[in-house]
């Protein structure tokens, strides 16, 4: 199992995310520790689990997965700064 950090920024306001916390919920380890933050144990990737939450957000949404146990990572909607960052950093 991988524990992973899912945090996002959902920019679109007035939207309703109930899906996206379902999905986040029906792993069978997570915990919900700050509004946009969330620990989630599963068997995927850090990049498979960001591709099964991009069903549930919208195109200018901002997503971080990463495996906190190896450091694995990837993104969705942030800016090449902080991806620049992160690779340089990770």
């Amino acid at each position: 199992m991988t524990l992973h950090v899912v945090t996002y920024d959902l920019r679109k306001p007035g939207r309703n995310y109930d899906g996206l916390i379902d999905h986040l919920q029906s792993y069978a380890g997570w915990w919900h520790c700050l509004e946009s933050m969330w620990f989630v144990e599963s068997t995927l990737t850090a990049a498979e689990l960001r591709d099964k939450i991009r069903t549930f957000v919208d195109a200018n949404d901002g997503v971080l997965v990463m495996d906190v146990r190896t450091r694995s990572w990837a993104t969705l909607g942030l800016s090449n700064q902080c991806n620049t960052w992160l690779k340089e950093n990770l």
